[in-house]
């Protein structure tokens, strides 16, 4: 039987120390990858969510930019919300543009306005206070589209529950995914993997 001397030893042990070095880079390269997909997955839906808040955003503020005259008030009450009804002001209005007369029950580009869609997507103590200083035969600005002077409203604000709940969204979604990356890029441990949304596992 042959004898395995010492550098016949250290040769082996040298193979398997490289080995296991490369099968560690190998490791250390693919979590790598693996993080830096799961920050790119993040960030572009992060994009994708921004354009859609934008989009959203710039439709319901465009009464900002619209010029405005001044209506009267037909009707104005709250609307406590039923089944067929839902909750929030309703005022009926009309209004004169270019000698033309308009009527519209629409507040703001939220909702199509009446009882059936009322509210305008303000915050509910704000339509209220809308509803309590607009009785009928009372003055009330508006705000109509001067391509269109029958598409008019009566509130133009940023000031929307559902603007500052988009504005947290997305605030979330560009933090989880500069974190994701912030991760990416520092070693790498089956939790941070998982933290970061891919169960990691070797195969048995």
């Amino acid at each position: 039987m042959p004898t395995i001397g010492p550098d016949s030893r250290s040769a082996r042990r040298f193979l398997a120390d490289e080995s296991e070095s490369t099968s560690t880079a190998d490791d250390i390269a693919t979590r790598r990858l693996h993080a830096r997909s799961i920050a790119m997955t993040a960030t572009l839906v992060a994009a994708g969510a921004t354009v859609i808040v934008a989009a959203c955003a710039a439709y319901l503020l465009q009464p900002l930019a619209w010029p405005s005259t001044e209506g009267v008030v037909e009707h104005s009450t709250w609307v406590s919300g039923t089944a067929e009804e839902s909750q929030g002001a309703a005022i009926a209005y009309r209004y004169v543009v270019d000698g033309a007369a308009y009527r519209s029950e629409r507040l703001s580009l939220f909702a199509s306005g009446g009882r059936a869609n009322a509210g305008s997507g303000q915050w509910s103590w704000d339509e209220r206070t809308l509803v309590e200083r607009h009785a009928p035969g009372d003055p009330i600005e508006v705000r109509y589209d001067p391509n269109d002077p029958s598409r008019a409203v009566v509130v133009a604000t940023w000031n929307m529950p559902g603007l500052w709940i988009a504005a947290g969204v997305l605030l979330l979604a560009w933090g989880m995914a500069a974190e994701c990356w912030r991760r990416s890029r520092g070693p790498l441990s089956d939790e941070d993997l998982e933290q970061m949304g891919w169960r990691w596992g070797h195969p048995d």
